[in-house]
């Protein structure tokens, strides 16, 4: 089991998912992590990118497709709920990390036990975080 699940929710993020989830697979580790990915019913091709990176990474990637739109805010509890690691950090659908020192960042996190935030970014701008 991830000891980190990336939560990704999306909503017609055709033109940034790539990014977003290739600067999320590009993360240097030294500890398993997992992408969860929620599609909030989109429209525009988003499911097929998510698909496709699940197809790619099967052991890294699980999709939640969602038939019928619920919002964003249900569909990030909904998320969160689906998580089976210890950690979360979020990454939106149209939001990319280009820092690569995710393995300090957790152990900076752990020897504080304080719930962390770091920019990333963003389309528009959100922060990731890890939940202890």
């Amino acid at each position: 089991m991830a000891l980190v699940s990336i939560l990704t929710i999306t909503y017609n993020h055709v033109p940034y998912l790539r990014e977003t989830l290739e600067s999320v697979l590009q993360q240097k580790t030294n500890f398993e992590f997992d992408i969860l990915i929620s599609d909030d019913c989109s429209t525009d091709g988003t499911r097929q990118i998510c698909s496709e990176f699940k197809d790619m990474y099967p052991e890294k990637v699980r999709l939640i497709l969602r038939e019928k739109n619920i919002g964003m805010i249900p569909d990030f509890i909904d998320a969160v709920y689906n998580t089976e690691s210890k950690y979360i950090a979020l990454c939106e659908g149209d939001d990319y990390w280009t820092y690569e020192g995710y393995k300090k960042a957790l152990d900076e996190f752990m020897e504080s036990r304080k719930l962390t935030f770091f920019k990333s970014y963003s389309r528009p701008q959100t922060r990731f975080f890890f939940k202890y």
